[in-house]
C-alpha cells in the first residue's frame, strides 16, 4: 500500500461518530461509524476502538466491549454499576 493510500484510510476517535445511545438496565450501548480523515466513511473493519467511563472526580472507571462488524461500524458496551 502505497503511503497516499495508507494516510487516507487512518481513523480514529476524533474522526468518528457515535450514534445511538441508549440504556438497558445497567448497560451502556452505543455505536460507533469510524470515518476517515477526509471524513469518508470507512467501509471495512480492524481498527481499535477502546469505550471507557470515567467518574466525574476521576476516581472510578470501567472499561467496556467493542464489537467489530467488519463493514466500518462497532458497538460498544458498557456495564454501570
Amino acid at each position: 500500500m502505497d503511503a497516499k493510500r495508507f494516510k487516507s484510510t487512518i481513523t480514529g476517535a476524533n474522526y468518528s461518530r457515535i450514534d445511538n445511545l441508549r440504556w438497558i438496565k445497567t448497560c451502556l450501548i452505543f455505536d460507533i461509524s469510524a470515518y476517515t480523515r477526509d471524513n469518508r466513511p470507512k467501509t471495512s473493519g480492524g481498527d481499535v476502538f477502546v469505550a471507557q467511563a470515567v467518574e466525574d472526580q476521576g476516581g472510578a472507571r470501567t472499561f467496556g466491549v467493542v464489537t467489530d462488524h467488519d463493514n466500518g461500524t462497532y458497538t460498544a458496551q458498557l456495564y454501570i454499576h
